[in-house]
């Protein structure tokens, strides 16, 4: 979801666990582990910025999942990228990529961007236990780009939006498919799945896919806004007030300017300035600018990102207006 300055912080978060750990060499933060149903186990390591995935296991599709998952936790909106550099072994379908992923679990709602069979798919569950669905761009040759992104459309309910990308040289990117709106938690898991599509075979050969390029981002969380100074620094109801500051945001759109809780019915509003009239009903104390969020893939206002509130007594960086 998009990062705004009210976070929400969950820890001693459980996930509902049915993989295996394999101790791998990976960059810190990365751990490994096969998903869902395979025959032989599977594994992944790090060396010269180069991620060695090797996975077994029945597909990526259907009601359930199996492979080597190379994963990092992501907390809210993200981006994973990376080129799939090769992909060998397993079977003639074998598929290698990029993936987000509610649980661990093998029926997990997940979006993927993967390459299999000389193409790149955009591939995705939209519920746990449910069907899984594909969209193609068409032929591709490795080396291939690929990009998963998640992006809120609703704070508070983390229903979200994810959409699949891939390119041939990591600049120009096209879209496959649609942007799909699922609802995960907030606590997901990011990284490189890849499945050899074998699992009925005894003693399969493992896929292996070699991945360069990888980076999982989070947008940055906006700066909160302050109050540095009102003008005048008093008045009586109906009085003109400029109230001075940053962050406030380049125009109101839903965001509010209150005077002790009486809500102020601003006549200008920018990043830096917003001119209001002290209303009808308001009494001494804080003056408070909440900025709020609206969402990055729906046009619908999110939970608060903000807001100053200037504590007694006044201070220069949180300024009140005494109203007589």
């Amino acid at each position: 979801m998009r990062a705004r300055f009210v976070l929400l912080f969950l820890s001693a978060f459980l996930f509902p666990f049915n993989y295996s750990s394999a101790q791998s060499t990976l960059p810190s933060g990365w751990s490994d582990g096969d998903v869902g149903s395979v025959a032989v186990a599977g594994s992944a390591t790090y060396a010269n910025g180069v991620f060695t995935v090797q996975g077994a296991g029945q597909y990526v599709w259907n009601t359930a999942d199996g492979m080597n998952f190379a994963y990092q936790s992501l907390s809210g909106d993200g981006t994973i990228v990376a080129r799939i550099v090769s992909l060998h072994g397993g079977s003639t379908s074998s598929s290698a990529g990029v993936m987000i992923r509610e649980t661990l679990d093998a029926g997990s709602a997940h979006v993927d961007s993967v390459y299999e069979q000389g193409a790149v798919y955009a591939v995705y569950r939209t519920s746990a236990g449910g069907n899984t669905s594909a969209d193609s761009t068409g032929n591709a040759s490795l080396p291939y780009w690929v990009k998963v992104v998640r992006s809120s459309n609703s704070f508070s309910s983390y229903s979200s939006c994810f959409s699949s990308y891939s390119s041939s040289d990591g600049v120009s990117w096209v879209q496959m498919g649609t942007t799909h709106t699922i609802s995960m938690a907030q606590n997901v898991y990011v990284g490189l799945a890849v499945s050899g599509d074998n699992w009925t075979t005894s003693n399969p050969p493992l896929a292996t896919a070699t991945f360069d390029n990888v980076s999982i981002t989070s947008p940055a969380a906006p700066a909160a806004p302050v109050i540095t100074s009102l003008s005048p620094a008093s008045g009586s109801v109906a009085t003109s007030v400029t109230v001075a500051g940053a962050n406030f945001g380049s125009t109101q759109g839903t965001s509010t300017l209150t005077f002790n809780g009486t809500p102020a019915s601003p006549s200008s509003w920018s990043a830096t300035s917003i001119l209001a009239s002290v209303p009808s009903g308001a009494t001494t104390g804080n003056i408070v600018v909440t900025e709020t969020s609206w969402s990055r893939c729906r046009a619908w206002p999110a939970t608060a990102r903000t807001s100053q509130s200037c504590q007694l007594p006044a201070s220069p960086a949180c300024p009140q207006i005494p109203v007589p």
